[in-house]
């Protein structure tokens, strides 16, 4: 039995859901939570977005339960089509985006600032099931 039909839980981290509504979510939007309550009790969203004046970048928008408040990170990107922003993973601090092709991305929620994980070896080789953030 569905109670609430029209969302959809993003995330979850140490009980707090990251929902979205199946209604009024733009579809070019992913959103992301960072939330550790043994470092902090505020959490920030990260929502990864195209760039209005180019289709092949990304732009970083951040909420922070903190300031009760969205900025713009100013943090901007190359869209890499490979990495799956669904498939958010948060742990250390940095939500990390798989990337089965190339080198995936992560965020470090602390420093504002998003770099790049090299892959120990190219996911093209490996099988699928040994993947590192797939179940």
């Amino acid at each position: 039995m569905n109670y609430a039909p029209n969302i959809n839980v993003l995330q979850s981290s140490y009980g707090l859901l990251l929902c979205e509504s199946v209604v009024d979510s733009p579809k070019d939007i992913i959103s992301s939570m960072a939330f550790d309550p043994l470092k902090s009790p505020h959490y920030k969203i990260i929502c990864v977005r195209k760039a209005s004046d180019k289709l092949s970048k990304c732009e970083l928008d951040i909420y922070s339960s903190e300031t009760d408040s969205w900025s713009l990170s100013g943090i901007n990107f190359d869209l890499n089509y490979s990495i799956r922003f669904e498939d958010a993973i948060f742990c250390n601090g940095k939500i990390h985006w798989n990337c089965y092709w190339k080198d995936s991305l992560y965020f470090d929620s602390e420093n504002e600032s998003l770099e790049t994980l090299p892959m120990p070896i190219s996911t093209m080789e490996a099988p699928m099931e040994r993947s590192y953030f797939a179940e």
